[in-house]
């Protein structure tokens, strides 16, 4: 099934403390549940199984994609002047339940989709599995994967792919509805828009943050924001910490950019940088990448 194209402005993380807090607080209950089971999670899968999948949450221990500064990006279509796109990627979704503690969808790019399964894209251009994955609050409710495969084609038309074995497993027409349904919103929405986030990625500033949890895990995030939130980090590192708790060095950060904004305070990113793209703020690491510049050939 073709999706439908809209035109959506994302989450702005780095403007919202409270979005920083709910956001960074869940993966690092994400990345403690990972460590605490020893990668053997069992999960509840679209048509109510359940089985032990750790693939699951690897994207998630490499990094996930969370953006810093709003962007526009289309769903249910790719542009194709960002072909080609990317390889794999994890991006942040706002939780849509009160029960849910963490949300994200994962991309894998493939060579083709499965067996018995169906698309009625003619032009296929890129194929995709994608694992949109619930963390609940609760710690007796298991997490829940739905995954899906989709094909982009060559214009940059996103089509859901019929899965005829998972429709065909549930044995239940309630469950087949829904994971149709399921299908349907990922491709519409969340599939299309992580796979335009991610590649919109090369042309933003990128800040990867990186921290060990308690339990020995690593919570990395990287952020994808405009040059004036980079003038804000550096001004951050400047300045001392005054907040205490682990999430500090980003809230900081938020709170030096508002600061900085209101008495309007310049920074030279070059001089302030001095060629330093890694540096440490508290207990958090922080990276820093260039966008890549368009050039006109």
């Amino acid at each position: 099934m073709k999706a439908n194209h809209d035109i959506m402005e994302s989450i702005s993380c780095l403007d919202d403390e409270d979005l920083v807090e709910k956001a960074y607080g869940g993966l690092l209950a994400t990345t403690d549940l990972i460590q605490s089971k020893n990668k053997k999670i069992i999960i509840n899968t679209h048509n109510g199984g359940r089985r032990k999948d750790f693939n699951t949450f690897l994207p998630v221990v490499k990094g996930i994609y969370i953006p810093g500064s709003p962007r526009y990006y289309w769903t249910g279509y790719v542009d194709p002047v960002d072909f080609p796109l990317p390889e794999t990627g994890c991006v942040y979704i706002t939780p849509q339940f009160k029960d849910v503690e963490f949300e994200f969808i994962s991309i894998k790019r493939i060579n083709s989709i499965p067996e018995k399964t169906y698309c009625k894209c003619k032009n296929q251009a890129y194929y995709y599995k994608a694992f949109h994955t619930l963390i609940y609050k609760s710690i007796n409710e298991k997490p829940f994967v739905n995954e899906s495969h989709y094909v982009i084609s060559k214009t940059g038309d996103i089509y859901s792919v019929v899965d005829k074995l998972k429709l065909r497993e549930s044995g239940d027409t309630e469950y087949s509805y829904f994971s149709l349904k399921w299908d349907e919103i990922d491709a519409n929405h969340y599939f299309g828009g992580a796979i335009s986030l991610l590649a919109d990625r090369r042309y933003l500033w990128n800040i990867r943050t990186k921290e060990e949890t308690h339990l020995g895990a690593q919570a990395i995030v990287n952020f994808g924001v405009e040059q004036d939130m980079v003038k804000s980090l550096v001004f951050a590192r400047d300045n001392p910490l005054t907040a205490t708790g682990r999430k500090r060095p980003i809230l900081h950060w938020v709170k030096s950019h508002k600061r900085r904004i209101k008495e309007n305070i310049k920074i030279n990113i070059k001089k302030h940088l001095r060629g330093i793209t890694e540096f440490k703020m508290g207990e958090l690491l922080f990276t820093i990448t260039k966008p890549v510049k368009n050039i006109k050939v």
